[in-house]
């Protein structure tokens, strides 16, 4: 049997290297403990290879049933998509909205008589009337009256439909991932 204090200095690490089939140390052969330790090492190997796998109690796939079963039903199912990446119609539908209403706000906004007219772009003439009080009031004609946009006009009042529903459209998508939650 080997000294005791001798096998203190061995290089234990060589050793388990060696069961890494690296280089063998002489000290397996010349020193019972170290030859121990190799054996018991090669043990613990060989049992970590043969070790039995426990089964899984129950099978963790989802079939196409529970796909179904799982799935919100009719229109949860649209609103559980409004602003997240599976969403591909509100976007679209929000940037339409909006375009519609600023174009026709804008529209409504210039002048009627601003796109050019047959006298070469100048001013309608002022004819002077008398009111019925004696003083002269100035007073363009009925047709050369310039129409703002808050004379009743439906298209102003449609753009500004159309700009708030595209304005809310936007609000949903920013709300509507935060009301929802990740599920």
């Amino acid at each position: 049997m080997g000294n005791r204090g001798s096998h203190a200095r061995h290089d234990r690490f060589a050793i388990a290297d060696a069961v890494g089939l690296g280089m063998i140390p002489t000290t397996i052969a010349s020193c019972p403990s170290c030859g121990a330790l190799h054996a018991d090492l090669l043990a613990i190997r060989a049992a970590i290879r043969q070790a039995w796998i426990p089964g899984r109690p129950r099978d963790f796939l989802l079939s196409l049933d529970d796909a179904v079963r799982l799935r919100p039903p009719g229109w949860r199912r649209f609103l559980d998509a409004i602003g997240t990446s599976r969403d591909a119609v509100t976007r679209p539908l929000a940037l339409s909205l909006t375009g519609l209403g600023l174009s026709g706000l804008l529209l409504t906004a210039i002048p009627a008589g601003s796109f050019g007219s047959a006298a070469g772009g100048q001013a309608a003439p002022v004819t002077p009337e008398v009111d019925v009080a004696g003083g002269p009031v100035s007073t363009m004609a009925a047709e050369e009256r310039l129409v703002s946009p808050t004379d009743d006009d439906p298209l102003a009042g449609l753009s500004a439909a159309l700009l708030a529903a595209g304005g809310a459209m936007f609000l949903l998508r920013r709300v509507a991932p935060r009301v929802g939650g990740v599920r």
